[in-house]
């Protein structure tokens, strides 16, 4: 059969409009395809730092990050100071010789005399904030380089320590650092003078304890101990004056803070043979105090949770 000119073209024509439709199917195809992997990959939810394993402990609160390729071994000694012990090591190294990474929970005359030892070494002491908790760090190079540092723990004292060759791993256990909630918080906000804190729902919180020409405003919060109370924190509105002559000539250790953006003066200190900690923050043409209060010991974990939580309303 013979086919005519004519209808040579038109056949002609229909094959190419198909390949055409073939081809830009195709490539539609594909870019559905990648769009839509795409979407997926935005849409998956962050995972966990790769390489690395999460230690976590509830009983003394708190939780880091490590290298999936180190081990943590914990109460690896014993003895009267410690409380709990956690060792940290890479596969491979007599952890219970070397200690590459400790963190111990003593008692606090242990870490004071600690501290003594190394000062008397010569040792490079700065302030230092692990997990919103401050607290102090040493760098020695006797008997081997050795970075430790001494943080407030509920009466105790946390000492987490490195030697110098493993500071990168060290870096990263205090760098994804966190204290976990013992307790529920309870939130405190007074629009009267515009400030907001939390603090764990075990505290009794009264406005107003006491009287003074110097004091605008204060309350205090106490730790339920039996039938008895016991003062764990203090916030204080008070003149300027009453703010500079409390502290003048008193023998104390101060250093600069910064408690909710605001620039301040930290003292620590004896008083009647009990150690204290207090803040003082300007306030417009008045100053506020926020202090350890008067009870029977420094309940360091919650004054440092209400500092870290506090808040100037705006």
């Amino acid at each position: 059969m013979k086919i005519n000119k004519n209808t040579l073209v038109i056949i002609i024509i229909l094959i190419a409009v198909a390949v055409s439709v073939v081809l830009l199917y195709r490539y539609f195809s594909a870019k559905e395809s990648i769009f839509f992997t795409d979407q997926v990959t935005e849409e998956m939810p962050p995972s966990i730092t790769p390489g690395f394993k999460t230690y976590r402990n509830t009983e003394f609160g708190f939780e880091f990050q490590y290298p999936e390729n180190w081990s943590f071994h914990a109460n690896t000694f014993g003895g009267p100071f410690t409380k709990f012990n956690l060792v940290g090591a890479p596969f491979g190294v007599e952890y219970q010789l070397v200690n590459p990474i400790l963190i111990n929970i003593v008692t606090p005359d242990f870490a004071d005399s600690a501290v003594i030892s190394r000062q008397r070494m010569g040792v490079v002491e700065s302030d230092f904030v692990v997990g919103k908790i401050q607290g102090k760090r040493y760098e020695s190079t006797e008997p081997a380089p050795k970075i430790s540092i001494d943080l407030p723990l509920d009466g105790s004292r946390m000492i987490l320590a490195a030697y110098k060759e493993y500071e990168d791993v060290f870096s990263q256990i205090l760098a994804s650092f966190k204290f976990l909630p013992t307790s529920i918080l309870k939130l405190y906000r007074n629009e009267e003078w515009g400030f907001e804190f939390e603090y764990p729902q075990n505290l009794i919180l009264k406005e107003n304890t006491f009287r003074s020409y110097y004091s605008k405003f204060n309350l205090e919060l106490f730790t339920p101990i039996g039938e008895k109370r016991d003062t764990s924190f203090l916030i204080n509105i008070v003149l300027p004056e009453f703010a500079e002559r409390s502290f003048r000539g008193l023998e104390k250790i101060t250093s600069e803070i910064i408690v909710a953006e605001v620039q301040g003066i930290k003292y620590e200190y004896e008083y009647q043979g009990f150690p204290h900690t207090t803040v003082i923050l300007p306030f417009g043409e008045l100053r506020i105090i926020l202090g350890t209060g008067e009870g029977s010991k420094q309940y360091l974990n919650e004054y440092n949770q209400i500092l870290s939580s506090f808040k100037f309303l705006k």
